[in-house]
C-alpha cells in the first residue's frame, strides 16, 4: 500500500498544472487499509476467522470498496499523467483492473509508467 502512495504521488507530479486531482480520499483509504490488514493480522491468530453479518459487515464492505478506489484513483493518475489531461471513469476502469491483479497486470503497466517518468524528465532537461 506504501508503494501505491508513493506510485500516485510521483505520477501526480508530472501533471500538468491545469489537471488536479484530489488525493484526500486516496490517502485516507491508504491509510485505512494499512490499519486494517496490520490490525487483522497483529489481533488474529493463524488460521482464525471471523464471522460479521448485518451491521457489522459494514465496515468490512467498506475495506473492499477503499480497495478498489485506491486500485481507480492509480489508474486515473497513471492515464491523466499520459494523455496530459483529465480523464473520465470510463476511460480508465482498464487501468483500475490491471492495478487490482498487478501479478498479470504488470506487464502493461510498467511500460506505460516508464514512458511517463523518462518523457516528463525528458522535457525538464529540455526546458534547461
Amino acid at each position: 500500500m506504501g508503494l501505491d502512495g508513493l506510485l500516485a504521488e510521483t505520477l501526480k507530479s508530472r501533471l500538468p498544472k491545469n489537471v488536479e486531482i484530489s488525493d484526500t480520499l486516496f490517502l485516507f483509504n491508504i491509510i485505512l487499509l494499512i490499519l486494517f490488514f496490520g490490525g487483522s493480522r497483529a489481533l488474529l491468530e493463524p488460521g482464525q476467522t471471523v464471522e460479521v453479518t448485518g451491521l457489522y459487515a459494514l465496515p468490512f464492505l467498506y475495506v473492499f470498496y477503499a480497495l478498489f478506489q485506491v486500485y481507480a484513483h492509480l489508474g486515473k493518475v497513471l492515464t491523466s499523467a499520459e494523455e496530459q489531461r483529465e480523464v473520465k471513469f470510463g476511460h480508465r476502469i482498464g487501468e483500475m483492473f490491471l492495478f487490482f491483479f498487478i501479478i498479470i497486470g504488470i506487464f502493461w503497466l510498467q511500460p506505460r509508467i516508464r514512458k511517463v517518468l523518462d518523457s516528463t524528465q525528458l522535457e525538464e532537461e529540455n526546458k534547461m
